[in-house]
């Protein structure tokens, strides 16, 4: 096993002193009224969960950079989904939000249904009961003036919204690792065809960019979510976020 950098051990000690600031609070406590609240929370504690696992793959090899630029980038969605969901002040606006992201889990559950074999019939049991709740959820809604969103923006949109419109060139920079992109596979490459040179060892600058997305991911979005089901002002600021990412870069670039 490698022995991590230093920047590398620094960087998840900061962000792992964040990930222990949120699991103190008493998050659980606080939810349960509003299907949009219920999921924020599990969103945010499956952010978390990604955030603990690239602070593991950092103590254990310079090289799993990849893989923790793909959980780093599900973390974003997970926070950003979370923090658009409980965004509108008015309760039933967040619950047709949380009906049109409930939509997107019947339309994955049809789409597997499509290709199942005799081992999903009690998924298809589970289908009919989240139709049925989606359905009576929407009606109740209706009832009360409410029209459901016709269709979710995409993650890009929303990103750009809950963080401003930098945020979403990390997004993009992220997805790279997850889709298998050639823009990946510069981590061990320099240079084309004849002049290039192939080093399939990481350095462990190249860390940097997962723990500034780590610490973007649970500054303010979460910390706004916190608020959001608790009513506890936001420990980490922006300043606070930006002088940590700016120090982080000095660490790891000297």
């Amino acid at each position: 096993m490698a022995i991590p950098n230093f920047a590398v051990v620094y960087a998840g000690k900061i962000v792992g002193d964040m990930q222990a600031h949120y699991r103190s609070l008493p998050l659980g406590a606080s939810v349960g009224r509003y299907e949009s609240e219920v999921e924020a929370l599990l969103l945010l504690l499956q952010g978390v969960r990604h955030i603990d696992a690239v602070i593991e793959l950092s103590r254990s090899s310079p090289d799993y950079v990849p893989s923790a630029m793909v959980l780093a980038r599900a973390a974003l969605e997970s926070v950003t989904l979370a923090a658009w969901l409980i965004s509108p002040e008015d309760p039933f606006e967040r619950e047709c939000r949380y009906i049109a992201h409930l939509e997107r889990d019947i339309s994955a559950r049809t789409r597997i249904a499509q290709r199942k074999g005799d081992e999903f019939i009690q998924q298809d049991r589970e289908n009919d009961a989240i139709k049925e709740f989606y359905e009576s959820l929407k009606t109740a809604l209706a009832e009360q003036g409410y029209v459901h969103i016709p269709r979710m923006p995409k993650i890009v949109v929303m990103i750009s919204d809950v963080f401003g419109r930098d945020m979403a060139q990390h997004y993009i920079h992220a997805s790279q690792y997850a889709h298998g992109g050639h823009y990946s596979t510069w981590l061990y490459r320099r240079n084309l065809g004849s002049m290039k040179e192939i080093e399939l060892s990481i350095e462990p600058r190249q860390w940097r960019h997962a723990f500034c997305l780590c610490l973007d991911v649970m500054g303010i979005p979460a910390g706004k979510i916190v608020q959001r089901l608790t009513g506890i002002e936001p420990l980490f600021t922006q300043i606070w976020v930006a002088e940590k990412k700016a120090e982080l870069v000095r660490q790891f670039l000297g």
